[in-house]
C-alpha cells in the first residue's frame, strides 16, 4: 500500500528538482548576458579613453 504514495512523493520530488535545475540554468543565462555587458562597457570604456571614440556629431 505504501508504494503509490512513495512513487507519488518521488515524482514530486523529481519535478521539484527538474524546477530548480531550470531555475539555476535561468541565472547563469542571466549571469552571461550581465558578463557580455559589462566587457562591452568596459571595452567601450577603454576604447573611449584611448582616443577612439569619435564622436564628432554626437554631441548637440
Amino acid at each position: 500500500m505504501n508504494a503509490p504514495a512513495a512513487e507519488r512523493a518521488t515524482a514530486e520530488e523529481i519535478t521539484a528538482l527538474r524546477m530548480r535545475v531550470a531555475d539555476l540554468h535561468r541565472q547563469i543565462a542571466d549571469a552571461k548576458e550581465w558578463r557580455h555587458a559589462l566587457r562591452i562597457t568596459a571595452g567601450f570604456k577603454d576604447s573611449e579613453a584611448a582616443g577612439y571614440v569619435d564622436r564628432t556629431g554626437l554631441e548637440a
